[in-house]
């Protein structure tokens, strides 16, 4: 109890009690050693009988307490020792029965586990090996945890991406995974395919891709109809086989578990295109689309395929990203290249490609650095290099280079280069 255990040192340092569990024993009382000073608060905290500091009688009827090192020493017992250094407090004259908790309103911990859940595996690391049982590196294949909840219910399934293998390509570190997870290993990358999933139990510590001659990647597209509505396209280059189906599911990146928050679909029929449209029961930002081949029962097969792809829908409200680890920023339709021209002090020329919409304004030194961002080089932005900022360079502002005067040097402010 940890609090018992405060309590217990704050008495060493408060009341300047010895502890009462050491002592001298033996056939001549000559070794010391741990002794039990009867129920004394300052011989155990863990028992619950021993929460009271002892006074002279209840010390005096005890042998134990006798031969404590704090009798041996100060030759006092427990509110004795108190009563010396504290004149003002008095011992009690009958037993105290309680509380044995703290008459406090302090925030108390409860430990409790879940009634129908196990809790999940240690962390630890896969090894990635081939068929031979031997390490295979693969830095740039990429990872994930299919976390199953209900057996027969795929639906309230959770993707994870666990990001690339570490230690040089030839390990996966899986976090969180509970018996009966599924951990796949998807790498198209270099010259030989590599594809595999295992299902994870608690003696596991490999993942055994195989291998593939040719590359599988459909074209799969995913496009908001709705915020809770998505219509998904997959196309094949070549049609699947009289014994194969092709099963898509879709996966929100940001949900909790529950049932139909993962839904899927299965075709049977030999096409090359293939669409269906997904309604999720809440908003969806961010997908990521599981397409596999399996049996007419929807289930993998040892030669199973299967691709796995993420989207950032482009529904109007979704201006941000609900997981920024895996999005990136874009291009606008019409961005501006600019070359720019230093002055001889600087030399040179360079091409920068803007991104803002608009063109470049240029600062009143007449060199286009930067746009009307609000955030760049020599705009109107009163914050960078050549606009009339007058704390930046190439600005009226007497401080910086190529300014007023519009002369590189000999400024006679004698502060900068080329002011006024």
């Amino acid at each position: 109890e940890w609090t018992h255990a405060l309590a217990h040192e704050l008495a060493h340092y408060l009341f300047f009690l010895p502890d009462n569990y050491l002592g001298f024993k033996g056939q001549n009382d000559n070794i010391l050693g741990r002794v039990v000073c009867p129920n004394s608060f300052m011989t155990s905290t863990s028992d619950p009988s021993y929460t009271e500091l002892l006074t002279l009688a209840e010390w005096q009827s005890y042998l134990a307490c006798q031969n404590t090192l704090a009798n041996r020493t100060t030759g006092r017992a427990d509110w004795e020792t108190v009563t010396a250094f504290y004149p003002m407090l008095h011992p009690p004259t009958t037993t105290l029965n309680g509380p044995t908790q703290l008459p406090l309103a302090i925030t108390r911990v409860l430990p409790w586990a879940f009634v129908n859940e196990t809790p999940p595996l240690a962390a630890r690391n896969f090894d990635i090996r081939n068929e031979a049982d031997e390490r295979l590196r693969l830095p740039d294949a990429q990872a994930y945890l299919f976390k199953t909840h209900d057996p027969a219910d795929a639906t309230d399934d959770i993707l994870i991406p666990l990001g690339n293998p570490t230690g040089g390509g030839d390990r996966l570190k899986v976090r969180g995974a509970e018996d009966g997870d599924r951990l796949c290993l998807l790498n198209t990358t270099a010259t030989q395919i590599f594809y595999g999933c295992e299902e994870i139990s608690p003696n596991q510590i490999d993942i055994t891709p195989q291998t593939f001659a040719t590359v599988w990647e459909p074209t799969v597209t995913a496009q908001a109809v709705t915020s809770q509505t998505i219509a998904v396209s997959v196309t094949l280059a070549s049609p699947l086989s009289e014994t194969e189906t092709l099963v898509a599911q879709l996966f929100p990146q940001h949900y909790r578990t529950q049932p139909c928050i993962a839904p899927h679909i299965q075709w049977s029929a030999a096409e090359l295109q293939y669409t269906a449209v997904f309604t999720l029961p809440l908003p969806a930002y961010e997908v990521t689309v599981d397409l596999w081949t399996a049996d007419d029962n929807g289930q993998r097969t040892a030669d199973s395929r299967e691709f796995i792809s993420h989207f950032r829908l482009n529904w109007p409200e979704n201006s941000g990203s609900a997981n920024p680890s895996q999005s990136s920023p874009c291009n606008p339709p019409d961005p501006q290249a600019d070359q720019l021209e230093f002055s001889p002090i600087i030399g040179g020329e360079i091409t920068t490609l803007n991104l803002a919409p608009n063109a470049p304004v240029a600062g009143p030194s007449g060199v286009p650095i930067g746009g009307p961002n609000y955030t760049g080089i020599g705009g109107p932005n009163y914050t960078g290099i050549g606009g009339p900022n007058y704390t930046g360079i190439g600005g009226p502002n007497y401080t910086g280079i190529g300014g007023a005067s519009n002369f590189p040097a000999g400024n006679p402010n004698y502060t900068g280069i080329g002011g006024p």
